[in-house]
């Protein structure tokens, strides 16, 4: 739960691409692709895929559980 929240603070401070969420976050690349997908699968965040790259985006929900 730590991680997601964690996860959740990064992306609202303005973090959108999954590296630098990595870095800030302090996780190693795996765990990060987890969550995100989990956070994501939730409706915490929401993807936006331009070309080959994933930004990230909190949402309404994800506001709440923070």
């Amino acid at each position: 739960m730590e991680i997601c929240i964690d996860i959740l603070q990064t992306v609202n401070k303005g973090y959108h691409k999954p590296t630098r969420i990595m870095y800030k976050s302090n996780l190693s690349w795996i765990p990060l692709c987890e969550t995100l997908n989990f956070l994501t699968k939730q409706g915490a965040l929401e993807v936006k895929k331009i070309g080959k790259k994933k930004k990230y985006y909190i949402t309404e929900k994800g506001k709440e559980i923070l």
